[in-house]
């Protein structure tokens, strides 16, 4: 056996955020549902044509997973899911129904009065298979802000179906403060990734001012074993190595030559934000032979 150990693909961020959701509560059972549209219905059956049990008409009711049905699958705008069985409270009595997943938020997290959800839109299989996902900030059980984009993963479990996709997926919200930018009170990060090697995962930053959007920022990561690695990330004024009023830029390809050594390449740019937009104001490329340290041993 073989360890390897490389430097210079740790990152260099150390950023602790207000609040953080739990990873995709869709997939866990007895996890805490909430609803991604103000009105949806729990059905008496896993049909849509069977009787509806319950309305919802705000986004502040919230379901606990009992199951999840493996068949039959259902399509919302080419959008793959599930028929979920959940239970809740109505007038102090608990019900069982059916709710179809993608009328349910991925991921939810509450941080200072507001709630913050993340789901998906829509689906599209050609030209490439690319899905539309949604930001929803909510007070009070309205919806005050809605913020479209591509989630930075983009993998389908069955993606030679011209028709549709299931997100196989994980996701996260973290909500930040404004990480040393002025003008900003929050940032807000939606990750996304797929828990296998070589496949791109990452994130989408929102930076945002009364629940304005002024800045949007994606970074992204692709590595396979040691064998390679190509990535993006931010490092803002307030994370380690980060400069006053400056936004950095690193940009990293690795590759592994042999046992001994690889390739690694970097880019770094530096952006100064005035309160309302970046501008460039310096950048630096460096490419190096990297030694690999191993250790070889016996396993018992």
């Amino acid at each position: 056996m073989v360890f390897i150990f490389l430097s210079s693909l740790v990152s260099w961020t150390d950023r602790k955020p207000l609040a953080e959701s739990e990873y995709s509560s869709l997939y866990y059972i007895d996890s805490n549902l909430v609803p991604f549209y103000p009105q949806i219905i729990v059905y008496t059956k896993p049909a849509f044509d069977s009787k509806p049990l319950f309305k919802t008409k705000h986004f502040n009711n919230s379901f606990r997973l009992v199951e999840i049905l493996e068949f039959p699958k259902t399509n919302f705008h080419g959008i793959l899911g599930r028929w979920y069985k959940v239970s809740f409270l109505l007038g102090g009595k608990k019900f069982n129904g059916f709710i179809p997943s993608q009328s349910l938020a991925n991921c939810v997290v509450k941080e200072s009065g507001k709630t913050y959800l993340v789901g998906l839109n829509s689906y599209l299989p050609k030209p490439i298979q690319k899905y539309q996902a949604s930001l929803k900030v909510i007070e009070n059980g309205t919806l005050v802000k809605e913020i479209l984009f591509e989630p930075v993963s983009q993998y389908s479990s069955n993606e030679n179906d011209d028709k549709s996709g299931e997100y196989a997926c994980y996701s996260q919200i973290n909500i930040f403060d404004s990480l040393g930018l002025k003008g900003i009170d929050r940032i807000i990060e939606i990750s996304t990734g797929v828990e296998a090697c070589g496949y791109e995962g990452g994130s989408n930053f929102f930076l945002v001012k009364n629940n304005k959007l002024m800045s949007h920022l994606k970074s992204y990561a692709t590595a396979d074993g040691g064998e390679f690695y190509v990535g993006l990330e931010y490092i803002f004024p307030n994370d380690t190595l980060g400069a006053k009023d400056t936004l950095i830029i690193k940009y990293n390809n690795y590759e592994l030559v042999n046992d001994s050594q690889g390739i690694d390449e970097t880019s770094i740019v530096k952006m100064k934000w005035n309160g309302q937009s970046f501008l460039r104001i310096d950048s630096i490329f460096k490419k190096e032979i990297v030694k690999i340290q191993s250790e070889e041993f016996e396993e018992d």
